[in-house]
């Protein structure tokens, strides 16, 4: 896959994902529709991080340790809806807490949802990520 190639995959994903979310609200799997958030802003992430370097994004996880590695000045705001969601990647689906609706209920998921939407919008506005992928 080519550079460019690669960067589409990505950002394909990371709005798949963030649908699959959707789904996953409207089928009350709560866990599933935040974990689907955690995937869709790893992919977002990792597309920067491969406009911004030329080169493959790491083989990490972490929301918060990819976005130290994007050249831009990311908002608080944006840092704390990266830090909430960043745990997600394991405990919604490994940890007893995938079932407890203290943790994943239709509210949580509904504000994940929405918090994930705008962090979308805000790095495609501020990198023009639409010249990548029309329909983002």
């Amino acid at each position: 896959m080519t550079l460019e190639e690669s960067i589409k995959f990505w950002l394909s994903s990371c709005l798949d994902d963030f649908n699959t979310a959707k789904a996953m609200l409207a089928a009350n799997r709560y866990n599933y529709a935040i974990f689907m958030c955690q995937q869709s802003l790893e992919e977002l992430l990792k597309a920067i991080i491969m406009i911004q370097t030329k080169d493959h994004p790491p083989y990490i996880h972490d929301l918060i340790m990819l976005s130290k590695k994007i050249d831009l000045q990311i908002p608080e705001d944006i840092h704390k809806i990266l830090r909430n969601i960043n745990p997600h990647y394991i405990v919604a689906r490994y940890k007893p807490q995938r079932f407890d609706p203290e943790v994943y209920n239709k509210a949580t998921a509904g504000k994940t949802i929405k918090e994930t939407e705008e962090t979308i919008k805000w790095f495609a506005e501020k990198l023009d990520l639409k010249k990548y992928l029309p329909n983002l």
